[in-house]
């Protein structure tokens, strides 16, 4: 089962730290949209994580340090630029039959957040646990 609570959340069902982050006003409408500034990949699943590496940027202008990522809970699916996507793709590689599950990294999304009015970043996981 599960649940839908807004304005607060039910500690008995939290496992782990709870991080807050700023939503975005700008963007798509129906969406939350947080600051997302990269994607990147860890092979022992643990921090220091690398930054993918793709042809393009995350985001299509790099004039501003992050760009809009839309945050869905009523989807299991992770979409972007298409290069992009691609180059995570191939990075993760999960082999069908999830032969090398062992072997898959980590994804971090780096996404802004303020502290005392200063820009901050808070890094947001999915192990091959939650992914595959």
């Amino acid at each position: 089962p599960s649940e839908l609570i807004i304005g607060g959340y039910d500690s008995n069902r939290c496992n782990g730290r709870i991080q807050w982050v700023p939503t975005l006003s700008e963007g798509l409408r129906g969406f939350w949209q947080v600051g997302l500034r990269q994607v990147l990949l860890s092979q022992n699943n643990r921090w220091p994580a690398k930054p993918l590496k793709a042809k393009e940027p995350a985001c299509s202008s790099r004039s501003v340090e992050v760009c809009a990522a839309a945050v869905d809970s009523g989807t299991a699916v992770v979409a972007g630029p298409s290069t992009y996507i691609h180059a995570l793709l191939e990075s993760i590689q999960v082999d069908p039959e999830c032969r090398n599950f062992d072997e898959l990294p980590a994804v971090f999304f780096e996404i802004a957040s303020k502290r005392k009015g200063n820009l901050d970043w808070v890094y947001l996981q999915l192990t091959r646990f939650e992914y595959v």
